[in-house]
């Protein structure tokens, strides 16, 4: 990739749990990324349920691989969980520090330009954004407003690939991680990669009106057990929620 402009590096972990839904949401993906007029590189980590057939794969592969934009897929043999799969993407990008990344749930109906406002709040100054922004609980649920730490919903975001870098640096974390692994499955990762945002001076911002939908538990489905509880103490334990 040679271009002087920044990149957006999409990256989508899909477990093809609704092969329809999927390939819906690559679909739009695909065409109305391309509107912010920022060259392209999409990632598609295909982690298959089990039962999902080759047959399935291919066909998605072909529906995410758009011409002339770059494209880089891979298939895993097991379903890993969505954090290690969002891991794998992201070490495979290798972005230059001032390309973005934006992960996307493979859950989203898109229907109009979701990048451009998100890269404008970015220009403004914000270090991490997204359409949907809450507070951080004491409790490790959705709080109620006057708490330290606010985190954007891993569904959909939008940073810098430096920021994301020093937010791994500032625990410790290997470079090549967007999210801690300590954190099972696919629970609470997201809140723990805002908060590193912050720890390092990072703002959280909200940026409404994406044209972007989000069909909450498809992904993985309904059933958060066993890693939700396990995830939340964690996150409580790790960032002294409790104290604050």
């Amino acid at each position: 990739m040679t271009t002087s402009e920044p990149w957006v590096h999409i990256v989508v972990p899909t477990t093809i749990r609704d092969i329809g839904m999927v390939t819906e949401a690559f679909s739009g993906i695909v065409e109305h990324s391309q509107k912010c007029g920022l060259p392209i590189h999409f990632c598609w980590v295909f982690n298959p349920k089990p039962g999902i057939t080759r047959c399935a794969v291919e066909h998605l592969m072909r529906v995410s691989a758009p011409s002339p934009t770059h494209a880089t897929s891979v298939c895993l043999r097991d379903e890993i969980g969505y954090i290690k799969a969002a891991n794998i993407g992201w070490k495979l990008l290798d972005p230059k520090p001032n390309d973005y990344i934006c992960l996307l749930n493979d859950d989203v109906e898109v229907t109009g330009d979701f990048l451009t406002p998100m890269i404008g709040a970015l220009f403004q100054g914000a270090s991490q954004v997204g359409p949907s922004v809450h507070p951080v609980g004491r409790d490790g649920f959705w709080g109620k407003g006057d708490e330290p730490y606010a985190f954007v919903e891993g569904w959909c975001f939008l940073a810098l690939a430096r920021t994301i870098r020093r937010a791994a640096a500032c625990v410790n974390m290997a470079p090549e991680l967007l999210y801690d692994e300590s954190y099972q499955g696919g629970y609470c990762e997201d809140v723990d990669l805002s908060i590193r945002i912050q720890k390092i001076g990072g703002t959280i911002k909200q940026v409404e009106n994406i044209p972007l939908r989000h069909l909450r538990s498809q992904t993985y489905g309904s059933n958060r057990e066993p890693f939700w509880t396990r995830n939340r103490e964690l996150l409580i334990q790790r960032w002294h929620l409790n104290e604050m």
